[in-house]
């Protein structure tokens, strides 16, 4: 998959704001490929998020949404430096069974190498509640790994998504709800 260069970076999102909502609000600015939240490790009342777009015209107009009130508070939006690599179609949930067991799943980030599929479904089920299924992505030449875990019970997902920021080895794990089912 190619990234995406026209892209703006939101901040300020607040937390009660789902994806759909924010998209919602950018899409009179032009097709969306992809909206991406992202918590923020400092403060669980905030996001920040990535809106990429197909064409440039569409960021432009976007950057006019600056300070637009959202629940309450002032977004700000600024032209990203980050480039979005949208997910595949096909990793997308495919049925009513995915779309259910996609809404169970954290994606998690920046997962240290020390860091085993039993440390970390042992954090996620002491903080917050029974895991299903986990799956530790282990590149070799990336810095750190990615996991995905889908939980028993939807609650939990809200739980973990406040983990972003939570030291896990050396690093800090940043969790987003995940866009694919595990399969």
């Amino acid at each position: 998959e190619k990234a995406v260069p026209y892209t703006v970076f939101v901040k300020d999102v607040p937390a009660s704001v789902s994806e759909r909502e924010l998209a919602d609000v950018f899409a009179s600015c032009g097709r969306i490929i992809d909206c991406r939240m992202c918590g923020d490790a400092n403060t669980h009342k905030f996001s920040y998020a990535f809106v990429a777009f197909e064409c440039a015209e569409a960021v432009d107009r976007a950057l006019l949404l600056d300070k637009t009130p959202l629940h309450g508070k002032n977004i700000m939006v600024k032209k990203s430096d980050t480039a979005v690599i949208p997910v595949n179609p096909l990793l997308l949930p495919q049925n009513e069974r995915e779309v259910e067991s996609c809404a169970r799943t954290i994606y998690v980030a920046n997962v240290d190498k020390t860091v085993d599929s039993h440390a970390l479904k042992l954090l996620f089920e002491d903080r917050a509640g029974p895991v299903n299924r986990l799956h530790l992505q282990v590149k070799n030449n990336a810095v750190a790994n990615v996991a995905f875990v889908e939980f028993v019970d939807l609650e939990s997902v809200g739980t973990a998504l406040h983990l972003t920021g939570e030291q896990l080895g050396n690093r800090m794990i940043r969790v987003s709800a995940s866009k694919t089912p595990l399969r």
